[in-house]
């Protein structure tokens, strides 16, 4: 019933997303994050990926990569996307580490 709950509130703030309510679809998809398994990282890929790209909140982007990578640490794509987070927060040698991993 949780993960239902947060696959409900993934797709409200998607149509949130795509209604410009860029606030609110973030605030919503916290919510969802709260409410999923925690295992499940396809929530917070998505919060990772909204955080970077449509807010520019790039510290909560890393904290989102970190909690994917602490359970899937091979996952390359969210260990590229948090290596361009560092590096556009002047934490070079972060995203060095992250790009040569």
């Amino acid at each position: 019933l949780l993960s239902i709950r947060a696959t409900l509130l993934k797709q409200q703030a998607l149509e949130k997303g795509s209604e410009g309510e860029l606030d609110e679809a973030y605030d919503i998809l916290q919510q969802a994050i709260s409410e999923s398994d925690p295992d499940d990282t396809e929530i917070l890929e998505l919060a990772l990926d909204f955080a970077y790209r449509e807010l520019g909140n790039l510290e909560d982007a890393v904290n989102y990569a970190n909690a994917i990578l602490l359970q899937t640490p091979e996952n390359r794509s969210v260990r590229t996307k948090r290596g361009w987070t560092y590096y556009y927060l002047s934490r070079y040698e972060e995203a060095l580490a992250d790009f040569e991993e």
